[in-house]
């Protein structure tokens, strides 16, 4: 509860007021600027076309190659075919955006609070950054409370929203990786937030998984793209990734 007092101009009289409602105060994450194209979403940029033989309605045809083991038969084209004599399938090039997920870890074992809330700084600078690039993105974490859902956000407010009530986690409320990406990756290029000591867990092929690590002594290795102390300093290093490759 507070209380509001007021004074007359002279300091005559006072009074006051004792006002006992509770209010929630929501705190957002802390978003940076990232300049440029650099980092991690290089990453999804370079897979943004995708060339198979489908009959994904959401593709659009681009030429006639030959047939080789395992492509569908529903895609041989059979006035080229028979023109040629050899069989022909129809190449299609993926039109839909490319997808970018953040995965936020949020293990006690990886970090300590203050780790933890960089982290999360972290995440959300880069989902942001990444819907400002015209891509797909979705925030997953690995919090059994507030693990996100495997849908792509559409603002800023929905990013925040939805990593403002995350929590460090025990494992018995930790979820896996392997939880997360039940259903497979499809498109998605994935980025994992973590502490120093992180990740929490990871995928058996790491190809498709890019790991950002945060906090103090984080340091870089195996699987690990970028490590600093803090969100300020991931933001120096995330300028410089990548000029001198």
């Amino acid at each position: 509860p507070f209380e509001i007092e007021r004074i007359d101009p002279f300091w005559l009289t006072m009074g006051s007021r004792r006002d006992s409602a509770l209010a929630s105060v929501i705190v957002h994450p802390k978003v940076y600027d990232l300049v440029g194209p650099q980092g991690a979403v290089r990453v999804v940029e370079n897979e943004s076309v995708l060339r198979r033989a489908t009959a994904d309605p959401m593709s659009g045809f681009v030429s006639l190659r030959e047939y080789v083991a395992g492509d569908d038969p529903r895609m041989i084209h059979w006035p080229t075919t028979a023109r040629t004599g050899t069989l022909m399938v129809r190449e299609h090039v993926e039109v839909r955006r490319p997808e970018f997920t953040v995965v936020l870890d949020t293990s006690r074992a990886v970090g300590t609070a203050e780790d933890f809330e960089e982290a999360v700084d972290v995440a959300a600078t880069l989902a942001v950054h990444a819907l400002g690039s015209g891509l797909d993105v979705v925030v997953r974490t690995t919090d059994r409370a507030n693990a996100g859902r495997p849908n792509p956000l559409v603002s800023e407010a929905m990013v925040l929203d939805l990593l403002t009530p995350v929590r460090m986690t025990s494992d018995n409320d930790l979820l896996a990786l392997s939880a997360l990406f039940a259903g497979g990756f499809d498109r998605t290029t994935v980025v994992m937030v973590t502490g120093p000591e992180g990740p929490s867990s990871q995928f058996a092929s790491s190809e498709r998984m890019s790991t950002v690590r945060i906090g103090e002594g984080a340091k870089a290795g195996t699987g690990v793209v970028l490590a600093a102390a803090d969100a300020s300093e991931f933001v120096r290093r995330w300028r410089s990734w990548g000029v001198n490759e």
